[in-house]
């Protein structure tokens, strides 16, 4: 029995008494002590409600733009600028997405007049979205535990979350990377007889000044590796639930996933171009790790919705030539469709190697099992991508 009900069960039992005592013996003693009872409860309502109307709070995010897992320094202050105190206040914090370290809803302030409470913590935020956190309510008690009310926050704090970056030093899931970066390495060594604009990091010795003369600005030569669009990750914008704590976990491990494939294969010197969809199909250009932050935006950037389905995506990019010249394809998905699977199966007869990660807490049975160059990784919303990669 928690301290409220055991309060209350001895307030009535005297309340009971008082009855008794003016039934059988009258006298002002009795019935001052009925009335002081009686009298008792609308007092403590009273009191919790100015209590309520009169506390002030304050609090403080160190910042509004985070990112996943990081520690943010968090600060509020619990004022009281009147002359009486304020017996009990709790605070109660938004747990779902994010956590305040070191402090417990468990925790009671008493505030005596004109004095406050500041606390200084840290505030981890769990998933990628933008969501309410820090101080979601307060519970005040009278002085005799007999009655508390829960006050909503009116001046929440949002944040803006951003996916967490994940270092990856080997991907366990596919065996074929080697190849791919000595094909690439190799190919990107060979100068080709096409040409391109000169881009600033071009080396010099490979400008074509003849054609730089005629079209009056530089051009290098080509590499015959650059004909070849190295890995292409193709992922899901598709919101399937309608509640946040269904939807979150998922997105922000898709979104998890591809900054860390597209990290890793940067890191290797290998580029890679990004599919999804949004309004129109978008395409991200990941060159090497000094672009990275400009690629980082774009994706934290990234809105998911109902409307943009799978299908919609891969139907728009199944006849895309980037992704036949490929030597890599990687889909992250809920769930492989029909025509996902039709896509999957035409490029692994094409020679493109394909890796399907399933963002899912179970496995599926998806049908491609077995298909040579194609492999299939689940990766659960509460684990580690360097557990399951």
């Amino acid at each position: 029995m928690n301290e409220i009900w055991r309060n209350r069960m001895i307030y009535i039992v005297l309340w009971g008494l008082s009855i008794l005592g003016i039934t059988f013996y009258g006298g002002v003693i009795s019935y001052g002590l009925f009335a002081m009872l009686t009298l008792l409860p609308m007092v403590s309502l009273l009191y919790v409600g100015y209590v309520l109307y009169r506390f002030k709070i304050y609090q403080e995010m160190g910042a509004r733009w985070v990112q996943v897992n990081q520690r943010v320094p968090f600060y509020f202050s619990l004022v009281n600028e009147d002359p009486i105190g304020f017996a009990g206040l709790r605070v109660r914090y938004y747990s779902s997405f994010s956590q305040i370290v070191g402090l417990d809803d468990a925790i009671e302030y008493e505030l005596l007049p004109g004095h406050r409470v500041h606390k200084e913590s840290e505030l981890i935020c769990k998933y990628r979205g933008n969501y309410l956190v820090g101080i979601k309510e307060i519970e005040a008690w009278d002085f005799f535990r007999l009655i508390h009310i829960c006050y909503q926050n009116r001046e929440p704090l949002k944040a803006v979350v951003r996916p967490q970056i994940v270092m990856l030093d080997q991907l366990n899931c596919i065996d074929n990377l080697a190849t791919v970066t000595r094909e690439h390495d190799m190919a990107d060594s060979i100068p080709d007889v096409l040409v391109r604009r000169y881009e600033p990091g071009d080396d010099p010795k490979q400008m074509n000044w003849k054609v730089s003369a005629r079209q009056h600005e530089l051009m290098i030569r080509k590499r015959i590796g650059e004909r070849q669009q190295g890995i292409c990750i193709l992922f899901t914008t598709y919101r399937r639930e309608e509640e946040e704590k269904m939807y979150l976990p998922p997105e922000n491990k898709v979104l998890e996933t591809v900054l860390a494939l597209a990290l890793f294969y940067a890191q290797q010197r290998i580029p890679s171009r990004t599919y999804y969809m949004q309004a129109s199909l978008e395409c991200l250009t990941l060159s090497g790790v000094d672009t990275f932050e400009r690629y980082y935006e774009g994706i934290s950037g990234v809105e998911f919705h109902r409307s943009y389905k799978p299908q919609r995506l891969l139907a728009t990019l199944r006849n895309e030539r980037e992704l036949f010249s490929s030597k890599l394809v990687i889909f992250v998905v809920y769930e492989m469709t029909e025509i996902g699977g039709q896509l999957v199966q035409a490029l692994a007869e094409h020679g493109v190697y394909v890796l399907i990660c399933m963002i899912r807490n179970h496995e599926q049975v998806s049908g491609l099992d077995g298909i040579p160059n194609v492999r299939i990784v689940t990766i659960p919303t509460d684990r580690a991508l360097q557990e399951v990669l």
